[in-house]
């Protein structure tokens, strides 16, 4: 009794706490980026064996057109099949075979998995922020010329001109500054290597991102809005996302359902009615 009743005070507090966080750290840069580390070296903690060790944070994608060709997954990723749509939407925009390929926010790893195992690329590096994350990645993902490094997205410990292509999923929201990321990824491409990025912006924001990209030195070669994707695949995927509300991350309640973008949510109805965007870009550095 005594829990169902201090259940949802938890579940308001921590979810408003959070928030009331983020938009303090908006004003300083620095401290945004920290409070995002604690969260998602939070989740590395909590759900990282059994059913709540999902290996993707990102909204996913479902076709909206019929003549759009389904993709072959093996049965055990059919589970994220939505997540793993995304970066195949994302990392076939240019051949990426036998390249040499650098994730950057790569989480809890699935996308830089799915990528090596299926796009046969010559190595996968993914880089992340959250310590735990790197831990939970290297735990997760065995296989050969994949691999997991500790970073900062601002400040890559990489050396100049390593990387054929620089990948980037939902991810760039969360930088303090994306200019000092662009410049990073001019940095580690190689001549003529390839920027492909998805994310979302709030609607008003999106000509700062267009002049963001413009100064990276780095030629745009194609532009797309994947809103309505998006949204097909968040209606797809909230009967999941209740699921796993009820298993153990009731403790974040609707807190949850707003951060997966759930059926209903405010993030869904931004989405919606045109507030929020979600872009796809590939980029290219000059030779």
């Amino acid at each position: 009794m005594l829990r169902r009743i201090i259940g949802p005070i938890i579940r308001r507090i921590v979810g408003i706490s959070f928030i009331v966080c983020l938009y303090i750290a908006s004003f300083y840069p620095p401290l945004q980026k920290l409070i995002w580390k604690w969260f998602y070296d939070l989740g590395a903690t909590r759900f990282s064996a059994g059913v709540d060790a999902f290996d993707f944070l990102n909204y996913g994608y479902a076709p909206i057109h019929s003549e759009e060709e389904r993709l072959v997954l093996d049965e055990q990723d059919e589970i994220h099949r939505l997540s793993i749509q995304l970066y195949h939407h994302v990392a076939t925009a240019v051949p990426i075979r036998d390249k040499k390929v650098l994730e950057v926010g790569c989480g809890r790893g699935g996308g830089s998995a799915y990528i090596m195992r299926y796009l046969q690329p010559k190595g996968v590096v993914g880089v992340d922020l959250s310590r735990k994350n790197i831990q939970l990645c290297r735990r997760r993902h065995h296989m050969e010329g994949l691999a997991f490094q500790e970073g900062d997205a601002e400040n890559l410990p990489f050396d100049d001109h390593q990387f054929d292509v620089v990948i980037n999923v939902e991810s760039s929201h969360a930088y303090p500054s994306m200019e000092k990321f662009l410049r990073e990824v001019y940095r580690v491409l190689q001549p003529g290597g390839y920027f492909l990025f998805a994310d979302l912006r709030d609607t008003p924001m999106i000509p700062l991102l267009h002049e963001q990209l413009r100064q990276s030195k780095m030629q745009l070669l194609k532009e797309e809005d994947i809103t309505a994707n998006i949204l097909k695949s968040r209606d797809e995927f909230t009967e999941q996302a209740h699921a796993l509300i009820s298993n153990r991350m009731a403790i974040l309640g609707s807190f949850t359902l707003a951060f997966l973008a759930a059926k209903g949510s405010k993030i869904y109805k931004r989405f919606q009615d045109g507030r929020m965007k979600y872009l796809c870009r590939v980029l290219q550095r000059p030779e």
